[in-house]
């Protein structure tokens, strides 16, 4: 369909004569989800979802539209319903379309085999996550989620300057979610692999690491409140920073600086993190998020947010980066429906050459986190302040000890940046985050147990 839509695109905006400037964002996936459980195939599910919509700028006022129709027709009338809605809006100098007439298009980030592969094949490999799950260890006493699945996008982004850009990718992932129970104490695991290509999923390790997950967590036990020294693992590493650094209320997103709602408002070119910490945003390193251009027809490229602990950049979508005074960094986002906002691609803090095993030595003593729970409700993303729950494992004599659970872990995330004394060298870029953390050593969080 790729060629299809291009030229029904093109065609419509060539045939219009425009008196201000217009663009249309077109978008469409095909998700396929399979579930396992009892050794067949519970359910499965095939949709089809694409839209269109139109922006149109005209005396510094921008009007709206969308459709699902994608014909030369239903989007005449798009155009010209966006151009209407424009006459409501209140006049902004910051309102734009991308001035380019680049023609391209990308498929770097499209699977090479997943076109090859069967329902049947796909199938299998949600049964097996299971089978392998139940096979692992006696104790593993329910698998409620064997899944695999996998997404088809196609992007196309053309504009009254000649513009003409597109973009199909695909992925697919699965994961395990399971129960373990030794007759007293049951907890849960869980593991995620997503992957370009069909074949490098894994469902024997999927099934092992979501295993062993839930088993070693087995007989946890509450410890006492206090300061303790912090490991947090990969997983909740990067849920965590995420959740501040690649979310509408991130701190480095120059819509929040300008609105008030950023306290590193003023701060570009300052010490904002410990001196070891890089934290970055490369298009080109694959993750659920890549993409290689952002939302208005600008090419993706690769920022340092924060460089040797300094605050280095402000992320910028064309409106923001007018009302900064600056450019876009082609970091713009917007859907087929909605308005324009800033986005992330492939977010990551940067990994040093030591293991987890040596943060465990270093700090000697103290507590690591592999699991937090409230990101949406124990967080404010402007003050920067967090109170989770937590579980995990204690930390003693330098080595991960016996779990512990019914923790809350509170601190403050601006702190947090200049607390991180190391890092480990395991970012996981195929999990199902919005980032991409190494585990993390920071010196002291209060830690709320028994």
């Amino acid at each position: 369909m790729g060629n299809k839509n291009r030229e029904i695109i093109k065609k419509a905006l060539s045939k219009r004569t425009f008196t201000e400037s217009g663009e249309i964002y077109f978008s469409s996936s095909s998700t396929t989800k399979i579930k396992a459980h009892d050794g067949e195939v519970a359910s499965f599910s095939y949709a089809d979802t694409s839209g269109l919509g139109a922006r149109v700028v005209s005396e510094n006022r921008m009007g709206l539209s969308y459709t699902e129709k994608v014909d030369e027709k239903s989007i005449a009338a798009c155009l010209e319903k966006a151009k209407e809605n424009s006459q409501f809006i209140p006049p902004d100098e910051g309102y734009a379309i991308y001035e380019s007439d680049e023609v391209k298009s990308y498929n770097q980030f499209k699977s090479d085999d997943l076109h090859a592969v069967t329902v049947e094949q796909k199938k299998e490999l949600a049964v097996n996550i299971e089978r392998f799950a139940k096979e692992y260890d006696e104790r593993i006493v329910n698998v409620p989620e064997a899944m695999y699945c996998d997404i088809t996008n196609e992007r196309i982004i053309s504009n009254s300057y000649g513009l003409l850009k597109s973009e199909e990718s695909s992925l697919c992932y699965a994961y395990a979610y399971l129960m373990a129970s030794d007759g007293k104490d049951t907890s849960v695991g869980m593991y995620f692999q997503g992957e370009r290509n069909f074949a490098d999923l894994d469902p024997e390790k999927i099934a092992r690491l979501a295993a062993e997950d839930a088993l070693e967590k087995l007989g946890a036990e509450e410890i006492n409140s206090g300061s303790y020294p912090v490991v947090f693992s990969s997983f909740t590493a990067s849920s965590l920073l995420g959740a501040f650094i690649n979310s509408g209320g991130s701190a480095f997103f120059g819509e929040n600086l300008q609105k008030g709602r950023s306290k590193l408002d003023g701060k570009l070119g300052e010490i904002i993190a410990a001196p070891h910490i890089n934290i970055i945003d490369d298009p080109a390193i694959f993750s659920l998020g890549t993409a290689s251009f952002d939302d208005e027809g600008i090419d993706a490229s690769k920022h340092y947010l924060v460089e040797k602990g300094v605050f280095k950049t402000v992320l910028h979508n064309i409106y923001s980066g007018k009302r900064g005074q600056t450019e876009s960094t082609g970091n713009g986002s917007r859907g087929y429906s909605s308005s324009l906002s800033t986005r992330l691609f492939s977010p990551y803090l940067q990994k040093s050459e030591r293991s987890e095993a040596s943060l465990f030595e270093e700090a000697g003593r103290g507590i690591y986190i592999t699991d937090v729970e409230g990101l949406h409700a124990g967080l404010d993303q402007i003050s920067g302040d967090f109170s989770l729950g937590a579980k995990g494992f204690l930390i003693e004599n330098g080595r991960k000890g016996k779990a512990v659970t019914n923790i809350t872990v509170a601190g403050n995330f601006f702190g947090l940046l200049k607390d991180i004394i190391a890092v480990a060298d395991n970012n996981r870029f195929n999990d199902y985050g919005d980032f991409s953390s190494p585990s993390i050593f920071v010196k002291s969080l209060s830690v709320s147990g028994k």
